[in-house]
Formats: structure tokens, C-alpha cells, sequence
């Protein structure tokens, strides 16, 4: 991870330091010798300023004769008149050194979790504290801003040069002698004097006027030679400019600079030092070397030997009897009782402030150990003396000597924390408490102690300047960083942001709160975040950055914020009046283009597509098809049902289905997107549905919405972004003019328009003015748009195998040319069949379509597909499809129970006995009255066929909650297929073919299970019914508060056989077993052997009553048939008939309760085993003859045994188990 440099300098701590406290030297110059620099569009001071830095080591002895080196000595030259500004000035100073500051290169650093964009350094923080340090006011407590020498400056065009020094000498000493506090201040009494001749060389040989200065004046002043304007004009092409001219910096370029490059206003940009050569520069170098190396350094060395002789001697004594008690009786610690000792003044030759001058020359001088040392002993005179201000003086050079010699230490830290408190505290002096703030925070950032410098830079924050506190604090931020305390750094970083704006420096204040936004951002402290948005919003709005003011306000508007109604309805506003200054801005060709808006949002998953024509309006009388609607269910078991549906049609229509079946889409949603382009048919309507979300807490208020799309044609591409006439012979666009979304609401929003020519249109999104309020005079608003795209969860699938695969894609349709339409409505009544004949356009016909209602009660569904094909077999689509649901409610009609039974009264073929038991179901105090009357009933099966024999009043009419009880007969008539038989049960014996044509056609359909072809249920547990379905056909009277209405209908029941009949004693011992064994195959072989005797039935055709005269014929014999069915239907059988005496009766006949009373003392004439052949579901006759000796009632059944066998197999013959229920009465009659 890269070092965080926070307020990084171009100079290190130690530089910073030596510069902010350099010799200061001052400057006298005559008019002439101002006017002769003036040449060079400079003042003397700013000829030496780019040079007052030595570029080579100089060299000094301390008392001890210990050579002490200066490397890069700077020494600091001011105009004798020179006065710090006063306060409103420096305010205005300050201020413009950090507005005018250049700004820094932005770098990525990681701390932790977060990657921070942050300035790698803060020149605006260098330059106001290079500023602070310059508009200081010199104090008398200290000695580094004090003059230690001057240097006078005459002209070799003066009159008397020797004179002019004279009379430039006694000035000095005049202001020398003025009342101390007074500015200049000066070091000492004796200072530094150095003489300065400036001639042009135009006004003679300069060295001849410098040997007269000599002869006439016991001093030796330096020449400074330089050329005249015209002489410059002569070598400007060779010349080195200097430094301080604008276009020094051009200068490397050389000859590159074009003509029309360069300054068009030379009057703004004067070059500086036209005038000087580069042997003039040199001498202004040497000038100052030689003034530092031979004057001032000895004088410096000479001035240190003088302190150090006054200090040594003077050591330890009291300068007064009071000083000397005041040590001895007063505290030694700053307080709040020392506040009037703030005033001691110290004579200018005390020992006290020798000392300090001693020191301050070792610290300017860079003899950092002795000048701590110095220090040292200064600040425990006085803070014995309770000299506060000297003594805050002296710690805060002590602390920086320390440092500057590399011995700093804890104790020597505190010393600078002591000062900066003493100065705040005590002394009241908060200039003096910054400066050593700045001083200190630089040794310590120095030092890693981070989190001291960012509570000193803290603790000098005040009401009294927001700037000062505003760039300590975003230095204190910085430090914070550098600690890794994320969140304080973001804290301080917005409290600097604020201060920035109160002292009206909006850039720094707009770069604080976006730099402390990197952290708050998805932190969940909204109201924070809101307060940085705004913050950056209404600075960047200030500064003119239009498109960041913009980006903040629009972040402002979401759903997350915790913010009042009220409040987010003036962030709206002031989002619209921002938007519309970026507006104003823009060139005349980004205006054409429609900003995106940041409210309402549009929820994407829920979009939808709906092409194909809209549904016809209503008439009387007509219910036009639902078809597809947006309000359609995205249920995905309603969409296979239909899906079902149109594959049946398809397959009805061309015969087969297709290899593969792809559902015709006319509704298309997120899902269907992803795996096909959406199709619309030219000049028919495109509605896309969408949801848009107001997740805020204030209502938003839209006008003039509709689609924005582009068009592409025969290579011809047309949009409406931008108004055009031309766009209507494209497309019609359908505009929406008002909607109001709540707060927090959402609500779908239909948009249509009709392609009118064959191509491809892309929907680019929708476009909408939104305002700021209801009202008509409310003149805050802005046309915008918002783009509709295809999710990326959506589209990924499609482009995973796509490298150059985007976020989100293009909602694109196909328009294809025109395609048949048909409409549908559903009447009441309907009377012509649909003929099958192609339909002209405009043309149109009825059909009849009867519908049977759910099996279900209460509210249910039908649904109705209509299929019809386009002519032009390659057309697309190559067929439509018309939906439509029947929304109805089943209510309870009619109840049938259906028993039947095997008859054994059969006189030729096997016969069956159904009893139908009907009841109307309607409650007697429902609100919709039901009256049920009886039509018909028959049966539908391929086994069986009703007979007449039923006897019915005229009507059967059931009023609620009655019931009819009906017997019916049917005889075994096998066919290939089921048939229809039927017996009327009204006197009327009347129907409507096609009502009659209906019933059978259901009827039959329940025969199959593609009725039931959605009900996986029905499908997987259906069952044939080979005994076959028995139909009653009804219709009702219907009574409802509103009308009377008849309605028909028919019940299915299907029948099954009922030939079981339970062996008592058989029962008996099923109930009293008390263990079953679950592995017992006992059970399973038991209904096998059940399902083997029940293959074949019979019964016996006899008279009930027989009359015989015993005496005259001892025996009677009646001649008797036995009919044999076979009630198996898929294999042949062979049947073997024994007539037995009672004695070898099976036991299967011994338990039959029922003729216990009838005698079976009977026999069987001609052979006892007799053998017949069974065709399925057939019946065969076997004649017997019976002998009575007496009369009785006999059970015939009773010695009479049935076996079968398949036919031509060897698998043993079984013993049928049907019961044969016929009793014989034989009377004996006398003859």
C-alpha cells in the first residue's frame, strides 16, 4: 500500500523549519537606485529575492572555536518601510493564498477496506501557512523577525553617492533610536552595515566611480553593474530572464513557441530582468555570497562571542531586589493569576533577552545543540519571573532546537505542548499558539505521533477564523488517516468542508465533503450521507460544476433517505432548478438530448410487452374476447394450460405437430425476452406496461409522457428524441398527460405507439416532464427521460459465451407486414354454424359452442382458444390465436345415485337392473330458486342397451330438495362400439336435435380422458368403464332476484356391475382371525381364486307353479332351461354343467340362507355333465329336465354346479360362484 503524504511539502520538516525563521536583513535604497532596477520591471529586494537562498556551504566559529557549517543558508531582505499588513489586509492575504493555490494530482490509496481518492499532497495548506508566517507581527519577546543588518543602496547617478550614504546613514540611526515597540526592530543597537552602488553602463565605467567612492569615503561599498534597455535588446536572444518573470518557464521551449502562441497582451505579462545579462545575475549572486560569507557571518561570530561573554558573567543574577523575591514567593506555572505579568517588559540589555538573542543567533545560524541550550536556561528565568509570554517563547524554539539537532524526546515534546497552551491560554496570543501549532505538527507528523498533531491542529480551531480552522482541521483529518481512524478522519474531513464554506472557499469545501463521502457512502447513515450530498450539490452548483451538483441532488432523491416530506420536496425542487442551470449551459446540441431523471424509478422485472390488436369495445348484447391483457396471470399453470391448448390446435390444424413447438408469445415479460425478440405486425398497437416506483416520502407530479424509440428502415435510422414532423409516417406515439404518484406508492403506467411501416423499432425508454408541484404557477420543472433496457440477470444466459457481453441490452421488435385479424364475440344466443369457408375482410359469422360447466362448485374458469391461419403459407406469423375466458360460478344442480344389479330373471340374454335415485340439490331458502324437470335418461355403451320396460307419470318435475326414484332394465347387446339407447321420461317426447346432438357428443367424450387433459389427476387415475355411462338429460327453471332464465344440462354416471354377494360364514371368519401375517400370500391367492369364480353366470327359466296329479303319475318331470353368461369379454371359455343329488351339494350352496325352508329332494333326468362353449360376453341355453315324487316348493339352484376353463387350455376347471335364486311349487290336484 502507498505511504499516505498528507500535506505533503516540497521541503522537508527541517527546511520548513530553517525558512520560517531566516536572518532578516533590511534594505535602504535611494530613489534612483529603485528607478535604475526599475529597468528590469523590478525592485532591488526582488533583484536579490531568487538568490537570497546560497547555493554553496558557508562557515562561522562558536566561542569555543568549534567551525560551525550552514549548508543552504537563507537570509531573508525586506524594505526598511516594510509593515506587516494589518488584520483586514492579512485576512484578504490569507484568503488569497489558498484560493489562488494550484491544485494536486488526485491518487488512489488504500487504507483497510476502502480505496480513497485523495490529494497526494495540499499546496493551498503550504501557502497560507507560508502566508501566516510572513504577515507575522514582529514581538518583542523574540529576536528571529528582527533586523540584524542593513544594507544601503545608492545609484552611481546620484549627485554625491558618498553623501547620499552619508544622509541614507543617519536615517538609519534615527529610526534606530525610536521608542521601542516601534517597527523596524532591529536585533541590536549595533547592526550590520553593508553599502550597495547600483550603475547602469550606459552612465559611464562603473569601476572609476567606485575608486572615487573609496578615496572619498572611508567604507567599501560593492558595485552592482546591469545594461540598459537598449543594450538589452542587443543580447536578448542569449539573456537568462529572471526568475520572477511570468515567462520564464517558456523559456526552455526555445524557438518551439509559435508566434500566435505567445502573450497577445504584452502590457498584462512584462517580462522581468530584460536588462540583465547573465554576468549580471552572476554578480547578483556573488553580491549576495560575499555580503553573507564576509560581513554577515563575521559580524554573526563576532555578535555570538559578545552574548555568550554578557551571559557566562551575568549568569544566575537578578537583574532587581523584586525579580529576586518574585522567584522566591511566586508560582513558577502559568495560571489564570498571571494574566497582568503578560506586561513585563525587559530592558533591552537585561540578561534575560541576551540570552534569547543568543539563542535565536545559534538557531538562525544552525547551531541547534547551543541554542537549545540557550533556550533552556531563558525559559527558567522566566518562569521565575512569571514572564509568560517569553517563557511560551522559549520553550517553543527549545522544543524546535531539539528537534533540529535530532535530540527530541518526551520531555522536549511537552516543552511545545506547554508553549502552545501558555500562548492560548495565558497569553491570550492564538497567532502566536498557530504558529507554534504549525511549527509542532510538522515535527511530530515527522515523528509517526499522529494522533498528538491532529489534537494540537484541533485544539486551535475557533469561531475567530473559519479559514485558519478550516485547514487545521482537514490537516487533522489527514493525520487521523494516517492512523487508520477511518471514521474520524471522515468526521473532521466534513467539519473542514463546513468551515471551508463559511470562509466562502467553496473548492476546498466541495473537495472535503466528497473526499469524507468516500467513507460514508453504503455506510447506512443517511442522514449524513444526505448532508454530504446536499453540501456538494449547492458548492458544486456555486462553482459552476453543473454535472457534479446534478450527480449530488439526484442522490439525494431515493428511497432510502429518512428525510421529511417537506424536506425531500425542496431537494426536488432544487434538483430541478440545478438541472435546468446545466441545462442553460449546454451547447445547442446536447439541449437536443433529454437528461436522464432520477425519480420515479422503473422497476425493469416488471416490463412488459403487449403487440397485437386491442380488444374490441362492448355492445349490447356482445361480450367481446378477453384475449391478453396485462392483467393476465404470469401463473405458469394457466400458461401451460394454454400452451396445451394451442398444441392441440395445431396438431387438429396441420394434421402432426411441428418438430419442435414453440407457444405463439403476444404478452412478452422479462422471462420471455431473454429467449426471443418480440414480433409486431405493422400498423398494430405496441403497449408496454411498466411499473414505476416513487420511493419517496412527497408526492412526484408527470405530464406528457410516451415512449422515445428509433426507427430503422431500408437503412434509414429515425428517432424521436429529437421532434421532427417526419417522425408521424414512422411511428404514431400515444402521449399520457398526467399522472400524480403518491409517496411511496408505485403504479403501472401503459405506453403505445402504432409502427406504420415494415422494419425494426427499438425502444430507447420513455420521456416525461417532471415538476416540482401540482400547482400551474410552479415554474420548477424539466423534460427528462429515463432509458428501459433488458436486465443483466436476464440477458446473461444469452451473452455468457460473449466476451464483449454488456450489462444490459436493447429492447428491439420486429415489424413484419400486415397479417389477417379476426375478432371474436361471444352472444347470448347464436344461431348459424360456422361454415369453414374463408372470411373476407370486414366479413362476418356466428357459431354455436356449447359449454359444459366444471365439475367443481363455486367460481370457476373456461377457456376458449380460437385458432385461424394467414393464406400466405410463409407468412409471420403463419397463424393467430384469440383467447377468451368464461368467468362463471357452479352452483349445485342435481344429485344421481346410480345402483346396479345382475338380474336373475333372464329370459333370453343376460339382463340388468339400475335404480336411479334424483334430488334437487337447491335449498329451500336459497336466494336463487331451482326447479328441475327430468327429460331423458339413457345409456352409452358398447355392453348393454336399454329396454322400455318403465312406467313415468307424464312429468317429473323436483321442486328444492325433492327426489324421484326411477327402476330401470337394461340387456346385454355387445357391439363394436358404445350406442346411444334411451327412454324419455316426459310425455312430451320431444327435443332440439341439437341440444340432443350436444348431450351425446359430451357423453362421449367422457368416454376418453382427453376431457380431462389438464387435470393430471383425471388423466393418471382414469379408468375405462366397460359397463358403460348412464345419462340424464334435465332442465331447470332458474329463479334469481334479477330474471327467469332456463338452462339445460346432464349428469354422467358411469355403472358398474354390482356381482358380489358376501358368504356369510366366509365374513364370519375374516372377522375372527386375530394375527395377520402382512407377508401372507393367503390374501392375494384368495382374490384370485374370487376373480376366477366370478367368470361365468346363470340363471334358470322355469314356471314358478306347476300343477301334477300325483295319484295318477307317480313322478312329475318339468322341462327346464339354463341360460349360461359369459361376462368376461377377452377370452373364449369352455363350461361343464353338473346336476347332482342333494347329497354331493358343494358347500358353497349349503350356506345359502335363503331357501332354507325349499326342499332340494329333487333329481336331474338324462346326463349329469354336460359341456358348452362361450364366446365372450355371450349366452348359451341348456336344456334339463327336472323329477318331483311329491309336491313342495324346491330351491332348483340348489343341485346344479357350473365350471369353466379358458377354452383349449389345461388349467383346471374352477366352480362358478353365482347364486341361483328359483324356487319350483309343485301342486298336487286331484284328477
Amino acid at each position: 500500500m502507498p505511504e499516505i503524504n498528507m500535506a505533503q511539502c516540497k521541503q522537508s520538516p527541517q527546511e520548513f523549519i530553517k525558512n520560517a525563521f531566516t536572518p532578516q536583513v533590511a534594505v535602504m535604497c535611494t530613489p534612483l537606485a529603485e528607478k535604475c532596477c526599475q529597468k528590469n520591471n523590478l525592485d532591488f529586494i526582488e533583484l536579490l529575492q531568487p538568490f537570497s537562498r546560497l547555493n554553496n556551504d558557508v562557515h562561522y566559529k562558536d566561542p569555543t572555536g568549534l567551525t560551525i557549517s550552514i549548508r543552504n543558508l537563507k537570509v531573508t531582505f525586506l524594505d526598511i518601510t516594510w509593515r506587516p499588513p494589518q488584520t483586514p489586509l492579512a485576512r484578504k492575504l490569507l484568503n488569497s493564498s489558498v484560493s489562488g493555490a494550484p491544485e494536486s494530482r488526485n491518487k488512489i490509496f488504500q487504507v483497510g477496506k476502502y480505496k480513497l481518492d485523495i490529494p497526494s499532497s495540499t499546496p493551498w495548506f503550504e501557502s497560507w501557512r507560508d502566508t501566516f508566517l510572513r504577515v507575522q507581527y514582529p514581538s518583542d519577546h523574540e529576536f528571529t523577525k528582527h533586523f540584524l543588518a542593513c544594507i544601503l543602496v545608492v545609484s552611481s547617478s546620484d549627485n554625491t553617492p558618498a553623501e547620499t550614504f552619508v544622509h541614507l546613514t543617519q536615517s538609519l540611526n534615527q529610526l534606530q533610536s525610536t521608542m521601542p515597540g516601534k517597527l523596524p526592530k532591529w536585533f541590536s543597537s549595533n547592526i550590520l552595515k553593508y553599502y550597495v552602488i547600483v550603475h547602469d553602463n550606459v552612465e559611464g565605467d562603473g569601476v572609476v566611480i567606485l575608486k572615487k567612492l573609496k578615496i572619498m569615503i572611508q567604507i567599501r561599498p560593492n558595485a552592482l553593474h546591469s545594461k540598459s534597455a537598449r543594450e538589452a535588446e542587443e543580447v536578448k536572444n542569449v539573456l537568462n530572464y529572471h526568475p520572477l518573470s511570468p515567462v520564464n518557464e517558456d523559456l526552455s521551449l526555445g524557438d518551439l513557441i509559435n508566434e500566435e502562441d505567445k502573450p497577445k497582451n504584452p502590457a498584462k505579462q512584462q517580462p522581468h530582468g530584460n536588462c540583465l545579462s547573465t554576468e549580471d545575475v552572476e554578480q547578483v549572486k556573488l553580491l549576495i555570497y560575499e555580503f553573507t560569507r564576509s560581513c554577515l557571518l563575521p559580524y554573526i561570530e563576532k555578535q555570538i562571542v559578545i552574548l555568550n561573554d554578557i551571559v557566562s558573567n551575568k549568569k544566575g543574577m537578578s537583574k532587581s531586589l523584586f525579580s529576586a523575591t518574585k522567584r522566591w514567593f511566586s508560582p513558577n506555572k502559568p495560571g489564570a493569576s498571571s494574566v497582568a505579568v503578560n506586561n513585563l517588559i525587559y530592558s533591552p540589555d537585561s540578561p534575560e533577552l541576551q540570552i534569547r538573542r543568543l539563542g535565536d543567533l545559534y538557531f538562525m545560524f544552525g547551531h541547534y545543540s547551543s541554542a537549545f541550550q540557550a533556550y533552556h536556561l531563558a525559559k527558567r528565568d522566566y518562569n521565575m519571573d512569571q514572564a509568560w509570554l517569553y517563557y511560551a517563547g522559549a520553550l517553543e524554539m527549545a522544543a524546535l532546537s531539539a528537534f533540529m539537532a535530532n535530540e527530541s524526546n518526551r520531555k522536549t515534546c511537552d516543552y511545545m505542548e506547554e508553549s502552545i497552551t501558555t500562548y492560548l491560554n495565558t497569553c491570550k496570543m492564538p497567532q502566536f499558539a498557530t504558529r507554534a501549532t504549525i511549527l509542532s505538527t510538522e515535527c511530530l507528523k515527522h515523528q509517526n505521533v499522529f494522533g498528538d498533531a491532529a489534537h494540537q491542529l484541533i485544539r486551535m480551531t475557533s469561531e475567530e477564523s473559519d479559514l485558519r480552522s478550516a485547514l487545521l482541521l482537514e490537516q487533522a483529518a489527514y493525520c487521523f488517516l494516517q492512523s487508520k481512524m477511518i471514521r474520524k478522519y471522515a468526521f473532521h474531513m466534513v467539519l473542514a468542508g463546513h468551515r471551508f464554506s463559511k470562509a466562502a472557499q467553496r473548492k476546498h469545501s466541495l473537495k472535503c465533503y466528497k473526499q469524507a463521502y468516500q467513507i460514508y457512502e453504503n455506510t447506512g447513515w443517511d442522514l449524513a450521507s444526505d448532508h454530504i450530498h446536499y453540501t456538494i450539490g449547492r458548492q458544486a452548483n456555486n462553482l459552476q460544476h453543473f454535472d457534479e451538483a446534478v450527480d449530488s441532488f439526484s442522490k439525494l432523491l431515493n428511497g432510502g433517505s429518512k428525510q421529511s416530506a417537506q424536506q425531500q420536496a425542496m431537494f426536488l425542487k432544487e434538483y430541478l432548478t440545478i438541472l435546468g442551470n446545466k441545462l442553460k449551459t449546454e451547447s445547442e446540441a446536447d439541449q437536443l438530448t433529454n437528461p436522464i431523471l432520477p425519480v420515479p424509478e422503473l422497476d425493469s422485472n416488471s416490463l412488459k410487452i403487449l403487440v397485437g390488436p386491442t380488444r374490441p369495445l362492448s355492445t349490447p348484447g356482445k361480450i367481446p374476447a378477453m384475449g391478453i391483457n396485462f392483467n393476465s396471470t404470469n401463473d405458469p399453470n394457466t400458461e401451460s394450460r394454454w400452451n396445451k391448448l394451442e398444441e392441440m390446435l395445431i396438431q387438429e390444424a396441420e394434421g402432426s405437430l411441428p418438430m419442435v413447438f414453440k407457444p405463439l408469445i403476444t404478452l412478452y415479460t422479462i422471462n420471455k425476452l431473454e429467449k426471443s425478440k418480440p414480433i409486431a405486425v405493422v400498423s398494430e398497437p405496441i403497449q408496454i406496461s411498466l411499473q414505476l416506483v416513487n420511493s419517496l416520502q412527497t408526492a412526484l407530479h408527470l405530464k406528457d409522457i410516451y415512449l422515445l424509440w428509433s426507427f430503422d428502415s431500408e437503412n434509414e435510422v429515425i428517432s424521436n428524441e429529437i421532434l421532427d414532423n417526419k417522425i408521424d409516417d414512422y411511428v404514431k406515439t400515444y402521449v399520457t398527460k398526467t399522472i400524480t404518484m403518491e409517496g411511496n406508492s408505485k403504479q403501472d403506467l401503459v405506453l403505445s405507439l402504432t409502427p406504420l411501416l415494415v422494419g425494426m423499432i427499438t425502444i430507447n425508454g420513455f420521456c416525461y416532464t417532471l415538476t416540482g408541484s401540482n400547482a400551474p404557477t410552479d415554474t420548477s420543472f424539466i423534460k427528462g427521460k429515463q432509458l428501459i433496457n433488458i436486465p443483466e440477470s436476464n440477458t446473461k444466459l444469452n451473452n455468457q459465451n460473449n466476451c464483449n457481453n454488456n450489462s444490459k441490452s436493447q429492447l428491439e421488435i420486429k415489424i413484419v407486414p400486415p397479417a389477417p385479424c379476426l375478432q371474436f364475440e361471444k352472444n347470448h344466443i347464436t344461431s348459424v354454424p360456422l361454415t369453414g369457408n374463408v372470411l373476407e375482410p370486414g366479413q362476418t359469422t356466428t357459431f354455436n359452442i356449447w359449454v359444459k360447466a366444471p365439475n367443481s362448485k363455486g367460481p370457476n374458469a373456461i377457456d376458449l382458444l380460437i385458432y385461424y391461419e394467414n393464406i400466405d403459407k410463409i407468412s409471420i406469423p403463419r397463424y393467430r390465436l384469440i383467447r377468451h375466458s368464461w368467468n362463471l360460478t357452479v352452483q349445485e344442480s342435481v344429485a344421481v345415485d346410480v345402483s346396479s344389479q345382475a338380474s336373475h330373471n333372464s329370459k333370453m340374454v343376460e339382463e340388468l337392473a339400475l335404480a336411479m335415485k334424483i334430488t334437487n340439490l337447491n335449498k329451500v331458502h336459497n336466494s336463487v330458486l331451482t326447479e328441475v324437470m327430468l327429460l331423458n335418461v339413457g345409456l352409452l355403451s358398447k355392453n348393454w342397451s336399454l329396454t322400455k320396460d318403465i312406467v313415468t307419470p307424464k312429468y317429473i318435475n323436483l321442486h328444492s330438495q325433492e327426489s324421484a326414484h326411477i327402476l330401470l332394465k337394461a340387456k346385454r347387446a355387445v357391439k363394436s362400439a358404445s350406442e346411444y339407447s334411451s327412454i324419455p321420461l316426459n310425455s312430451d317426447k320431444k327435443s332440439i336435435q341439437s341440444l340432443t346432438n350436444t348431450y351425446l357428443a359430451f357423453a362421449k367424450k367422457a368416454e376418453s380422458p382427453l376431457l380431462n387433459i389438464f387435470d393430471d389427476f383425471d388423466c393418471v387415475n382414469y379408468k375405462e368403464n366397460k359397463d358403460g355411462i348412464l345419462l340424464l338429460q334435465w332442465k331447470a327453471l332458474v329463479i334469481d332476484a334479477n330474471n327467469k332464465r332456463v338452462v339445460n344440462g346432464q349428469c354422467h354416471i358411469p355403472i358398474e356391475v354390482n356381482r358380489k354377494e358376501e358368504d356369510v360364514l366366509q365374513l364370519e371368519r375374516i372377522l375372527s382371525d386375530t394375527v395377520i401375517d402382512i407377508n401372507d400370500k393367503t390374501v392375494m391367492e384368495e382374490e384370485r381364486i374370487e376373480i376366477a369364480q366370478k367368470q361365468v353366470s346363470y340363471n334358470l327359466v322355469c314356471p314358478s307353479i306347476v300343477q301334477h296329479n300325483f295319484a295318477k303319475q307317480k313322478l312329475c318331470i318339468v322341462p327346464i332351461k339354463l341360460l349360461l353368461h359369459s361376462i368376461i369379454d377377452n377370452k373364449d371359455l369352455s363350461v361343464v354343467v353338473n346336476t347332482c343329488e342333494e347329497s354331493v351339494q358343494s358347500s358353497i350352496n349349503k350356506s345359502n340362507l335363503f331357501y332354507t325352508y325349499a326342499s332340494s329332494s329333487f333329481s336331474w333326468l338324462g346326463n349329469s355333465k354336460i359341456i358348452k362353449t362361450l364366446k365372450p360376453l355371450s349366452t348359451d341355453t341348456v336344456d334339463l329336465s327336472v323329477v318331483f315324487s311329491g309336491p313342495g316348493t324346491y330351491n332348483l339352484g340348489a343341485n346344479i354346479q357350473v365350471s369353466c376353463s379358458k377354452l383349449n387350455q389345461t388349467e383346471p376347471y374352477v366352480l362358478q360362484s353365482c347364486q341361483i335364486h328359483s324356487a319350483l311349487i309343485v301342486v298336487n290336484i286331484d284328477s
